[in-house]
């Protein structure tokens, strides 16, 4: 469908550079917005520089290859980054892709300006955007500092070292972090405290709306989402087509067992149910709304009408 509606972003391939200290969204944010490129039909792909130093450097890198002073661990800090950025420029031209995102730091304004000047010897149509991540809601980098306990950085560490090494690594981005300001002239977008504010400067075209809305309706949330049909209904024994019928004696039974296990888990205040407005899908939720859980029916959750086979058997 977006081939066929974005005839324009076509003529370009779009490349997104995240910006931000470490701990403040910027994998999480850009995997998801892999994700989501990805599910619109946009070959897309993530290239981490952290990956990169991961696999170029066998080494364990403690919180001191960060100091901007350690002359030795900056340089091999940029080699890392050629890589990353050759491989990029590769996945553009010669493996079709369409969208690329850089994650890392990219702290300072030099750091950006070599990027562009990297991105810029290789001569195809492109457009760069850069999306900076601004965290300064604590509960949200303390919690981020803990999903850093993941990292292959910190497989041998223990909570209480893993953070403090990575508090010292902050520490050191901080010294140096340099916000991206309208002086740099780039297209940029910012994010503050992971979606509770979004703001941009020169952000134009189909794609890029694509980008504003899913960030400015993202956030950084835990949680489960439980997907299910509806019980086996008396349509699903006759093998009819739509209809409105109520369930078999098997939907039933599936009916009560589906309570059964989301409430082992999930009290009436933790959890919201969405139900369509057919008698099947109401009466699934039967046991929920008894025991007076947040049950919400929708039409808009309504199996499409089958037209002039509505009710007919598939036969």
């Amino acid at each position: 469908m977006n081939d066929l509606s974005d005839n324009k972003f076509h003529q370009y391939k779009l490349i997104i550079i995240f910006v931000g200290l470490p701990a403040s969204g910027k994998s999480y944010t850009s995997f998801h917005l892999n994700q989501y490129f990805n599910w619109n039909g946009y070959n897309t792909q993530i290239f981490n520089c952290g990956e990169y130093r991961r696999k170029l450097n066998d080494k364990n890198q403690s919180s001191i290859f960060f100091d901007s002073k350690n002359k030795d661990s900056l340089q091999q800090r940029e080699t890392f980054l050629n890589y990353a950025l050759f491989d990029l420029n590769t996945f553009l031209t010669i493996n079709n892709g369409k969208i690329a995102i850089l994650d890392a730091t990219n702290s300072t304004k030099e750091r950006r300006r070599k990027i562009i000047e990297t991105l810029n010897l290789f001569d195809y149509p492109k457009k760069i955007i850069f999306i900076e991540n601004i965290t300064k809601d604590k509960d949200i980098i303390d919690k981020n500092i803990l999903f850093k306990k993941n990292s292959k950085d910190y497989i041998d560490f223990s909570i209480e070292d893993m953070k403090k090494d990575f508090t010292e690594r902050l520490n050191y981005y901080k010294e140096i972090y340099e916000t991206i300001l309208e002086d740099e002239n780039l297209n940029y977008i910012k994010i503050y405290d992971c979606g509770k504010t979004v703001t941009y400067h020169n952000i134009n075209g189909y794609i890029e709306s694509l980008i504003l809305t899913f960030l400015i309706n993202f956030r950084v949330y835990q949680k489960k989402i439980f997907i299910t049909r509806h019980g086996q209904s008396l349509y699903n024994l006759e093998e009819r087509i739509g209809g409105d019928p109520e369930l078999s004696t098997e939907g039933k039974k599936y009916s009560l067992k589906l309570f059964n296990y989301i409430s082992l888990y999930y009290k009436k205040d933790d959890i919201i149910i969405f139900t369509s407005n057919l008698k099947r899908t109401k009466s699934t939720a039967k046991y929920f709304i008894e025991n007076d859980y947040n049950v919400i029916h929708k039409d808009i959750l309504n199996e499409i009408h089958g037209g002039v086979c509505e009710n007919l058997t598939y036969d």
